[in-house]
């Protein structure tokens, strides 16, 4: 793996040197480019693949153009992109293929492609990847929508994107609105393209219209068509309604606008969809009279035929606007011919094209000139918006509402408030206005009481607040809402923070918050808490308040009351106290990470730092969140280089690679190394006076903009730069929005359990040692949160192009589309971690005893020298010692012994006395190039060496050979009887030689 790894950065060298050369990137910064690669390239190079790698890899490289282009503007050299850049984005081009064929259903991978191509300029890669991803997502619309998308806006193919939404996508999904839709746009954006080219008297590009069905064509037959069509089969007022805002971006669509308006009234007189778009109507100054615009049709069949317009047939008949419009769209749709592909299917060229006129200067109201005649003008005055002032405007839009309200009564509430508060947000400031809207919010909430939300009675209370009105009317409406909702636990919090504001006495104050706070859970008990210890003022009271919340059941009040309780002693009883009672409270649960790092912040306070409690300190803590807190590792390095032993910075550093998670080993790396560095320029520590001040989550609410009601409105009085507001008016609006903002987010959440604190409680302990702000999240993925969609991350990268269903743009939309984070575990780690694991298993409530946390260096040292017994080592890539069967043993005692088997064979001297530990064993393949008669047939394959030797003829006729030779050998030789005992003093007799051995 070493030698592909270093051939792949090896490849590089010339990029760089390029790089060097041309003065885009320093000396200094070479070393660290090329040890990144190295380390990326190692980790792709794993067996196992992780999808978090490749992002990784794919981001820094993606930064290092970046800022490759930042200096080539610096510095203004303009040559060897083909040698740098486009190297650089082929190489990462390549893993991103590799990403999306080993992990095909994660969409992300397949978006991160896609945007890679077009961030290069590479449309061929992007018309590559839409087929592709295809393939794998076909079941979401939003695929099929952005590649429509592309195919207008990068490639200005609209036969390609007609194709794609008319054929290929309603295979998988036949009954779509949004397909339907964005057909409907996609239309409408073809007759813009080609309105422009007439303007611009561009005659080649009017050759696509078919002469005889053009001026129908050109008068937005197909959209009109494809209308009345999707009206026949879905039947839904939302469509219409969408439909009806696309067409009004268009100046040569209203016709049709208006006829789409005309039919909602018909069919869906009684829906809030038809009620909004009256609303809007009136707003635009438009007409919401059906019986006046039916007198007075948009284009009649008379006016929208020309000479030589008619398609010609046997008969001499007039083909009907919606058959020619069907025979069109059959040659779409049509069947692909035998001997032809699909991707060949032919399409004529008069298909779905635009109107050939020319617009002309209003002022000389000249007619619309065509190629081939000219048209006649029509009386279009009910087309024409009228211009209302702003307050003519206010008063239709509240007439019309309360008609609707009338008309659909509890059903229109929220939709009255909703569009009124919309109004509101344009008109602050203008009093005349913002009475008229107030006065008709109060009168819809006091009679409709029964109907409202907990959102509307959080909108009523505010807006009496925002108008000055006394605090007992507030009381009332949110007693009132309690009786409806009495589970709702934002009513209660603002109700009891209106009883504060009147609260007689401390004893009763407390009574009060015993009684709200046993219904209150996660941040709604937490912000009622902090509240009540904040009126406390009296030492005796506020102790005791802090020794019952520290018991408290629920764990956002007990970790803030331990902090809270931990600062409090700290400041009027002296850090002696303060450590005695974190003595106390460290242990107790929940835990918290808050208390061990304000807790460090005052012991490096003192004059004189004592370095064995804060170490206590941070080993307490890292007992208890060492395996997911980056920054308690940092501080605690950290600290050590500062105050403490110089030589327990590199055990530290082992130890924290040890026990922190893997996903958390990057950033623990990179931050260290970025710290190492800040302490070797010097930087000098932040006083810890100015850390102990600053809140980490500080909530300006001056500074936050609202979140509430972001759709676009229905109706526009002001434009942001019309309405200039003054200092205090801009104030009291983002306040009061901001509020119903916050409420609207605290009433989704209110359910959900408080998130755990994160490793961002040690920033200031860091920022107080290192002298820099630190942020312990530096991975370069950034996965959306749970939730998230598709359309939300690409409307954040190009808010222009992207916008949400709702709004009615030129640009074609993509529906919701949620994908799974990049951190997500597989089934498979899941278990893995559960066969790891010592306590989720069966026989854990049977152990009498518990492996202990820390493990001592005798130990681990054992441990070690055991896992290291178990392989040959990594010059032998890791190789085990298989279990020593009688048959594997027979097997390697043969080996041993292969000299005597063939005499035809001759063999080296055996170096293994001893039967081997690590060994492995194969088996022999068959070559496909091998014709049959040369493999061993399958009825005399064996499965180990014995059996084999036992079956073969030869070497048993071998073997029984020499034993025969060895036994006559044997035979040969006469047996010889012991020579006789001698007696004493007799001499041996002496025999004469012979030359014969048996005399």
């Amino acid at each position: 793996m070493a030698e592909f790894v270093e051939a792949r950065v090896e490849d590089t060298i010339p990029e760089i040197e390029e790089m060097e050369r041309l003065g885009l990137i320093f000396p200094a910064e070479i070393k660290k480019l090329v040890q990144k690669r190295r380390e990326h390239e190692y980790q792709l190079a794993r067996r196992t693949k992780c999808r978090t790698d490749f992002v990784n890899y794919v981001v820094y490289e993606k930064k290092l153009i970046d800022l490759l282009k930042i200096r080539r503007e610096k510095i203004g050299i303009r040559e060897k992109r083909r040698e740098i850049e486009i190297a650089i984005g082929t190489r990462v081009l390549k893993q991103l293929r590799t990403m999306t064929r080993l992990w095909p259903g994660h969409l992300d991978l397949w978006t991160m492609r896609m945007d890679f191509a077009k961030y290069m300029g590479w449309k061929e890669e992007v018309s590559v990847v839409y087929p592709e991803m295809v393939r794998f997502h076909g079941d979401k619309e939003s695929v099929w929508i952005l590649w429509a998308q592309w195919e207008i806006e990068g490639r200005k193919n609209y036969d390609k994107a007609r194709q794609i939404l008319l054929t290929r996508a309603p295979e998988y999904h036949p009954k779509s609105q949004s397909l339907r839709r964005e057909l409907f746009r996609l239309e409408l954006l073809f007759l813009e393209s080609l309105h422009i080219k007439a303007k611009m008297d561009n005659l080649a590009g009017l050759e696509e219209v078919v002469t005889q069905n053009r001026e129908k064509v050109l008068k937005c037959a197909i959209p009109r068509v494809i209308f009345e069509d999707s009206l026949e089969t879905f039947k839904s007022p939302s469509l219409c309604m969408e439909m009806y805002q696309i067409a009004n971006k268009f100046q040569f669509a209203h016709e049709l606008r208006e006829q789409i308006f005309r039919n909602m009234c018909k069919m869906f007189p009684d829906e809030v969809h038809t009620w909004k778009l009256k609303v809007s109507r009136v707003a635009q100054g438009l007409s919401v009279d059906v019986t006046v615009e039916e007198n007075s049709d948009s284009v009649t069949e008379e006016s929208t035929q020309l000479e030589g317009m008619n398609v010609k047939t046997e008969a001499g008949d007039k083909t009907s606007e919606k058959e020619m419009v069907q025979d069109l769209n059959s040659n779409i749709l049509g069947e692909v011919k035998d001997g032809e592909s699909e991707g060949n299917v032919p399409i004529e060229e008069g298909i779905l094209k635009m109107e050939i006129k020319k617009e002309k200067e209003k002022e000389t109201g000249e007619d619309l000139q065509n190629v081939t005649g000219t048209v006649k003008s029509t009386d279009n005055e009910h087309l024409v918006p009228k211009e209302l002032l702003p307050g003519e405007k206010v008063s239709l839009v509240i007439d019309t509402l309360e008609k609707a309200l009338n008309a659909l009564d509890s059903s229109f509430v929220p939709t009255f408030i909703e569009e009124l508060l919309s109004i509101l947000k344009q008109c602050w400031g203008h009093k005349e206005i913002v009475k008229n809207i107030t006065e008709n919010l109060l009168k819809v909430f006091e009679s409709h009481s029964k109907d409202l939300t907990p959102l509307h009675f959080c909108i009523w209370a505010a807006l009496l607040q925002s108008m000055g009105r006394p605090v007992k009317e507030q009381q009332e409406v949110l007693r009132s809402a309690l009786t409806f909702h009495s589970n709702c636990q934002s009513i209660r919090l603002k109700y009891y923070q209106l009883h504060i504001l009147e609260s007689p006495s401390i004893k009763h104050l407390l009574k009060e918050y015993k009684n709200v706070a046993d219904g209150l859970t996660g941040e709604n008990a937490t912000k009622a808490w902090m509240e009540t210890q904040m009126q406390i003022v009296k030492d005796k009271f506020k102790l005791k308040f802090f020794e019952e919340s520290n018991q408290s059941l629920d764990d956002g009040v007990a970790k803030m009351s331990r902090f809270k309780h931990l600062e409090w002693i700290n400041f009027n009883k002296g850090v002696l106290e303060a450590i005695e009672l974190y003595n106390k409270l460290k242990f107790l649960p929940p835990f918290s990470p808050s208390l061990h790092s304000h807790m460090v912040q005052l012991l490096l306070k003192q004059d004189k730092v004592n370095v064995e409690q804060v170490r206590d300190v941070f080993e307490t803590a890292i007992q208890q969140f060492g395996s997911t807190h980056t920054g308690l590792w940092l501080s605690y390095i950290e600290f050590e280089r500062q105050f403490g032993d110089q030589l327990k910075v590199g055990p530290l550093y082992s130890r924290a690679k040890v026990e922190l998670e893997d996903k958390l080993m990057h950033d623990f790396v990179e931050l260290n190394q970025a710290l190492k560095e800040i302490a070797g320029k010097g930087k000098k520590p932040v006083p810890i006076e100015s850390i102990l001040v600053m809140d980490d989550k500080e909530n300006d609410q001056e500074n936050i903009e609202s979140t509430f009601m972001l759709g676009e409105n229905l109706v526009t009085i002001f434009s942001e730069e019309e309405n200039t507001l003054l200092h205090s008016d801009e104030k009291a609006r983002k306040m009061f929005f901001n509020t119903i903002s916050d409420t609207e987010g605290s009433l989704k959440n209110e359910h959900k359990k408080q998130a755990p604190e994160d490793g961002d409680v040690w920033r200031p302990t860091l920022k107080s040692l290192c002298g820099q702000d630190v942020w312990f999240n530096i991975r370069n993925v950034t996965v959306p949160a749970d939730g998230e969609t598709l359309d939300t991350v690409l409307q954040k990268k190009n808010r222009k192009k992207f916008t949400n269903s709702n709004e009615a743009t030129d640009k074609l939309q993509c529906d919701s589309l949620k994908y799974k984070s990049l951190e997500e575990k597989d089934q498979e780690e899941v278990q893995d971690i559960l066969k790891k694991s010592a306590i989720l298993q069966p026989d854990f409530m049977n152990k009498t005893r518990v492996d202990p946390y820390f493990v001592g260096k005798k130990k681990a040292k054992k441990d070690m020298q055991k896992q290291r017994e178990m392989t040959k080592g990594p010059g032998w890539f890791d190789m085990k010692a298989p279990e020593l069967t009688e048959e594997v043993k027979r097997d390697l005692e043969i080996l041993q012994m292969r000299s005597v088997l063939d005499p035809t064979r001759h063999y080296k001297n055996s170096d293994m006395k001893t039967l081997p530990k690590y060994f492995q064993m194969g088996k022999v393949e068959d070559s496909a190039v091998d014709f049959y008669s040369s493999r061993i047939p399958k009825r005399e394959r064996k499965r180990n060496l014995a059996d084999e030797i036992m079956h073969d003829e030869g070497v048993l006729r071998y073997q029984k050979r020499k034993y025969s030779e060895i036994v006559a050998a044997k035979q040969k030789k006469q047996f010889r009887h012991p020579p006789k005992g001698k007696k004493k003093g007799e001499k041996p007799s002496k025999k004469r030689k012979t030359g014969k051995s048996g005399e």
